[in-house]
């Protein structure tokens, strides 16, 4: 995922429901099975295990 990085800043700064750029975050997984990128409802899959693999609240990408 590109945005890993972003990521643990926000949830080092103390931010654990994370908003990011549907631009900036790419799964490495999106050619395998169902994995996907993020999207915009943080309680639907796989927002809901992207959340659960980073330790964090919630994770959607952000509205238009």
């Amino acid at each position: 995922m590109e945005c890993n990085g972003c990521i643990y800043t926000a949830k080092q700064n103390g931010n654990l429901d994370i908003v990011i750029d549907a631009k900036i975050f790419k799964s490495y997984y999106h050619k395998f099975s169902d994995w996907g990128n993020i999207g915009h409802d943080k309680d639907s899959w796989p927002n809901t295990t992207y959340a659960k693999f980073f330790k964090i609240n919630s994770i959607r990408v952000r509205e238009n």
